[in-house]
């Protein structure tokens, strides 16, 4: 999963002297870490929406970004036992 997400080249969108442009991130010497990195990115971008500019956007490319991503984040829950219960305890909560 984590090999999946870090193929999709995710980038990141900065702004520098007033202009917007996209950015590789810059992988960590742990695949780990990039993994994280990665998700992290992801995450900013799907909850900090109105970002997009320049080009066409790609739909396909993104959901391949989202799939990838939401399989990382379950090998997570069933792996780490105190995310899973993390998870869990909000669920409930809710």
């Amino acid at each position: 999963a984590a090999t999946e997400l870090l193929g999709c080249n995710v980038r990141r969108q900065v702004v520098r002297d007033g202009i917007v442009n996209w950015e590789e991130l810059i992988p960590s010497d742990s695949p780990v870490a990039s993994t994280i990195d990665t998700l992290k990115c992801v995450r900013n971008s799907l909850f900090h929406g109105g970002k997009y500019s320049g080009g066409e956007m790609d739909m396909s490319r993104d959901n391949r970004i989202l799939r990838a991503s939401l399989n990382v984040l379950n090998e997570c829950y069933v792996l780490h036992y105190g995310i899973r219960g993390t998870v869990d305890d909000v669920a409930q909560a809710a």
